[in-house]
């Protein structure tokens, strides 16, 4: 299995896990996640694309994307943050996401938005204070 499946499913089990346990979140949500993510993976411009993973004693143990499908348009979308709880207050999602925002700088994207939901509040401290988040619960 190459490092890109590895990552794909290990990504999704993340989401999967930390979303059902926390949210109730079904299939349906993690067939969302995997679908999206690999089509990302197998459509990946490194010109406008950014794939993030922490690793810890070679476990995936969190990762990022920026997608930059349409950074031209209407900005690049920060996706797939996902760090466990076993693992948070580690500097790991701080890492993650100053890699992304090192990137997206240096892609000279305009903007860069994130989709999340009331509720994963834990997390706010770690985007950047001119950064805003919108109250959208897609994937």
């Amino acid at each position: 299995m190459d490092t890109r499946s590895r990552s794909h499913w290990k990504l999704t089990e993340l989401h999967a896990t930390y979303y059902k346990r926390h949210w109730g979140f079904d299939l349906f949500f993690e067939s969302k996640v995997a679908i999206e993510l690999s089509e990302f993976l197998n459509r990946f411009n490194p010109v406008h694309d950014g794939f993030w993973l922490a690793m810890m004693d070679e476990k995936i143990v969190g990762g990022v994307a920026i997608d930059g499908n349409e950074a031209k348009t209407s900005g690049a979308r920060l996706r797939w943050f996902i760090v466990p709880p076993e693992y948070q207050g580690r500097g790991v999602g701080q890492k993650l996401l100053s890699e992304a925002i090192i990137f997206y700088k240096k892609a000279r994207i305009y903007r860069i938005y994130l989709y999340s939901f009331a509720g994963l509040d834990p997390a706010r401290h770690l985007y950047p204070p001119t950064q805003k988040t919108t109250g959208s619960a897609r994937g």
